[in-house]
């Protein structure tokens, strides 16, 4: 069992409840009800729960891989990308958190502490070989 990776699959499973849950009450459900076009609400919709998607199967793939259930060479360009996935997200979030009110910007405050603890796990993973 791999450390790293099962602290990196943890972290990853508490984004992934905190997005469906905080994040669709306090996101998702606010921009439906507001008064955008209907195919605008049905991508944001799309969009929001094909991140959900992501953030499960990488769940799954790290802990996966934590166990060893995955070849070390398919994992390690498969985890490479989770990483590179990750540290997006937490660029994004900041970009967020800098771009908007301060009112606005309690939405990101925590989230890219959590995406750049991930894809920093995956890499100390990926620097022992």
């Amino acid at each position: 069992m791999d450390s790293y990776l099962l602290v990196a699959s943890i972290i990853s499973l508490l984004l992934s409840i905190k997005h469906l849950t905080r994040d669709r009450k306090q996101v998702l459900l606010p921009s439906l009800a507001s008064d955008l076009g209907f195919y605008v609400k049905i991508q944001l919709s799309s969009f929001f729960y094909f991140v959900a998607v992501f953030y499960l199967l990488a769940t799954l793939v790290l802990f996966a891989c934590s166990l060893e259930m995955v070849s070390q060479m398919y994992a390690y360009g498969l985890l490479l990308f989770i990483a590179l996935d990750y540290v997006l997200f937490a660029i994004w979030q900041l970009y967020g958190k800098i771009m908007c009110s301060e009112k606005q910007s309690i939405l990101f405050y925590f989230n890219w502490i959590g995406y750049f603890l991930v894809s920093g796990c995956i890499v100390l993973w990926a620097l022992r070989f």
